[in-house]
């Protein structure tokens, strides 16, 4: 019979090592064997995460933090049906593994002496069959990853999450609930999702909701300048210095995979729109909001530690439907304003905007997450699609023709500086994201929610993220 090929090492072996060895694995163990290839223990990621939070170094030896007194399956006991029966209720009561990952928690299989055969684990031996002669092997997909979204609830987070959970992969929310807690509601009662109610700009709160986790996607923070100044000492908080300590936290505990979602208002303004503007343009932010933005970009990518791998995506302006809407983004006001209004406001209109739909958002950030480590270890991609860069007018007119009866009124005033085009290539060809969903088709979207009736207050507090910091300030 074949089982899982185990990974040994000597309990001389540094804790480094382990980590190196157990990248982008999920519910793998490596098996700690003597000098005769006897096993005396097993560490998981686990087990070396909770060894550097008690004070371990990276060069500390594995024996400092191996589990000595490992479940393991006798190869004899998997020989015969009744066996395989028996063992199975005796793996049940030792709790092997956590939650929903425990039937995925790889056993080690030896021989009476100790010898080290193979790994096997409890989903494989609840589907074995009689015929024991198939081959086994590991593939790092099968056991699902554990990601903890900061700001899950917000509009772009809870259509992650579901996302997420379609997937089967299980989730780990943390979130102040700012805007929204409606947008969670529907993953409440879903085993393999979890929400923390807390404030990332906490320590003991980033402390606290890492455990267990394998990715990060941060994407809590107080959105546009008129937001910072309102708080601006919350926003320095949040959309810097929490998105560093959080780093610092991720880093420590060698959780390689950390994607933080910038935004292509760091290109700023620019005065040649032939130019069409890559990950390696110049970057001229005209508000304090995109500035936070590279401030944080370069803390994460000066961190010294070759295991900690963010990913920088730079978003779209991003439009279309979540379950925590949204209609203070251009595309979705220019929608509110035309179905409930009659007419919308264009400021300037020359000024150009790439442009990508929230699930789209969504899609790339998994497509990133699944992605071989060293193709986004510290890389930035911009999140979008060129075919929709479009100047602010061009993206009125779209409104108008999907809803017909609008008046555009124009305003010559430029309100708003920023001004780019920007290439998506790196992503698109690179990573295979290629976000599909156009403004026009967001717009028809838009309107089928209006036409339900679900929006009721459609310029409430609820719906605008300036708005609806005011009132939870004020609460």
């Amino acid at each position: 019979m074949n089982f899982i090929q185990s990974i040994n090492m000597s309990p001389e072996s540094s804790i480094r090592e382990a980590f190196e060895v157990l990248s982008d694995t999920f519910g793998m163990v490596i098996t700690i064997v003597d000098q005769q290839g006897k096993l005396i223990g097993i560490v998981s990621v686990g087990d070396l995460r909770k060894g550097l939070l008690v004070g371990k170094g990276l060069d500390d030896k594995l024996k400092t933090v191996m589990n000595r007194s490992p479940v393991t399956v006798l190869e004899d006991d998997i020989s015969t049906v009744e066996k395989l029966s028996e063992l199975k209720l005796r793996l049940d009561a030792s709790d092997v593994g956590e939650g929903q990952r425990r039937e995925l928690f790889a056993v080690p299989v030896v021989t009476a002496e100790q010898y080290v055969k193979g790994l096997t684990t409890l989903k494989i031996l609840e589907t074995r069959s009689v015929d024991y002669t198939a081959k086994e092997t590991y593939h790092p997909d099968s056991p699902v990853p554990y990601v903890l979204v900061i700001g899950g609830a917000g509009y772009i987070g809870s259509v992650l999450v579901g996302q997420l959970l379609d997937l089967g992969w299980r989730v780990r929310v943390v979130d102040n609930l700012t805007y929204s807690k409606e947008s969670i509601e529907a993953f409440i009662d879903n085993q393999r999702f979890e929400f923390v109610n807390g404030d990332i700009c906490d320590l003991n709160v980033q402390v606290n909701v890492i455990e267990s986790i394998d990715f990060v996607v941060f994407l809590a923070e107080i959105v546009g300048d008129p937001s910072c100044e309102y708080v601006p000492e919350k926003a320095f908080k949040t959309n810097f210095l929490s998105v560093s300590s959080m780093a610092t936290v991720c880093d420590h505990m060698q959780i390689s995979r950390f994607i933080y979602t910038s935004s292509c208002s760091v290109y700023g303004a620019c005065n040649d729109m032939n130019h069409i503007l890559t990950e390696t343009s110049e970057l001229y932010p005209v508000s304090h909001y995109a500035r936070m933005k590279i401030a944080s970009e370069e803390a994460l990518f000066s961190r010294k530690n070759d295991l900690f791998s963010p990913t920088i995506l730079r978003l779209a302006t991003v439009f279309g439907v979540s379950p925590r809407p949204r209609f203070d983004l251009v595309v979705n006001t220019f929608a509110r304003n035309a179905y409930f209004d009659g007419e919308i406001t264009v400021y300037g209109g020359n000024q150009w905007r790439p442009n990508v739909h929230v699930a789209d958002v969504a899609k790339s950030i998994i497509s990133v997450l699944r992605a071989p480590l060293n193709e986004v270890s510290r890389r930035v991609f911009n999140v979008g699609n060129s075919r929709a860069n479009h100047t602010i007018m061009e993206l009125a007119e779209s409104t108008k023709t999907v809803f017909p009866d609008t008046v555009i009124k124009v305003d010559g005033a430029v309100v708003d500086e920023r001004n780019y085009r920007v290439d998506f290539s790196r992503a698109n060809n690179g990573l295979g994201v290629d976000p599909q969903i156009s403004v026009i088709e967001g717009l028809m979207e838009l309107r089928s929610v209006f036409e339900l009736g679900t929006i009721k207050e459609p310029y409430s507090e609820t719906y605008s993220n300036i708005l609806a910091l005011k009132e939870y300030s004020r609460a």
